[in-house]
């Protein structure tokens, strides 16, 4: 874990321990955590979908290699098996 995910780890513990049992205080919380994290999810949307897509690609592609190959592979075999 690095140094500054437990830093926010131990500051949100904390923030949480002082509000103890203050209901709409601890509602009030959880929504503007919440909030914060779909912000960063949204702005992180376009690259992650660039990412999925890239991936994709590269899926795509090794699959026609490897079907390309896998031909090649049993058209030698199946020549020579005929051929003897």
């Amino acid at each position: 874990m690095a140094n500054g995910d437990m830093l926010e780890d131990m500051e949100f513990e904390s923030r949480l321990t002082e509000l103890g049992d203050d209901q709409p205080a601890l509602i009030k919380f959880v929504a503007r955590e919440q909030y914060s994290v779909s912000k960063i999810l949204i702005s992180h949307e376009k690259r992650i979908t660039k990412v999925e897509k890239a991936n994709k690609k590269v899926f795509g592609i090794v699959g026609i290699v490897s079907a390309g190959f896998a031909t090649v592979v049993i058209a030698i075999i199946d020549y020579f098996v005929r051929r003897t």
